[in-house]
């Protein structure tokens, strides 16, 4: 496959695609390749990504319900004022649609970051949250792990990863890439085991990565 140089700056901007360059001591072919690996790693990290925070919501949704005996949980006066203010912005955001912001709906729409915010210290000093809900949030996790401080560290990795590939951001070069991946994997397995071996069935990015930008499609850049 045969591309134009300048077509590609046009389309990614010179900006986006210069660490690539570098990183290819300025060959062109070598940039496109890894700019390819990129968006290809990235794409086999959506099944890890998706089901994580799915389940996530879903578990912490499950669990407040029955802890505050109201599916409208988020509504209560307990909710630190910026995660009160998210809460307010779903609900608005539903709202602009015509749609009634049920709680079904106001779950979907809440942001990864507002899920992972109710792992805050924050919640533990008012003990609101935690210590409590630890051993029903994470059941699946080694006992000694079931806490907020041991558990809230791996949300936090898994948002950051989230956010790079979701905006489109490099993570190729990330050295720690595989053992971030292998982390999140296992935080997967201790929010729903089953959840974790269907995961396994589109599983990919290990071999993906080890095979490097050597095994994407050659592209000819003149």
């Amino acid at each position: 496959m045969t591309v134009t140089w300048s077509e590609m700056e046009a389309a990614f901007a010179l900006e986006r695609l210069a660490p690539y360059l570098d990183h290819a001591a300025g060959n062109r072919d070598k940039a496109l390749a890894l700019y390819l690996w990129n968006i290809a790693l990235c794409e086999s990290l959506y099944p890890l990504l998706n089901f994580s925070e799915v389940t996530l919501r879903n578990r912490f949704h499950q669990v407040l319900s029955q802890h505050f005996q109201r599916q409208d949980w988020y509504d209560d006066t307990w909710l630190d004022p910026r995660d009160a203010a998210k809460v307010t912005e779903a609900r608005q955001k539903i709202v602009r649609h015509r749609m009634a912001p049920t709680p079904g709906r106001m779950v979907a729409e809440l942001t990864f970051g507002f899920w992972t915010s109710l792992l805050d210290v924050r919640y533990e000093r008012s003990r609101t949250l935690w210590p409590v809900l630890a051993p029903q949030i994470f059941a699946h996790a080694p006992r000694k792990l079931r806490t907020r401080k041991d558990q809230s560290p791996y949300a936090a990795r898994l948002r950051t990863l989230r956010n790079r590939v979701f905006h489109h951001e490099p993570v190729w070069y990330w050295p720690n890439l595989p053992a971030l991946v292998r982390e999140s994997e296992t935080w997967l397995l201790w929010l729903q085991p089953d959840v974790a071996r269907l995961h396994g069935a589109l599983y990919r990015f290990h071999s993906l990565h080890a095979a490097g930008p050597e095994a994407m499609p050659l592209v000819k850049a003149v």
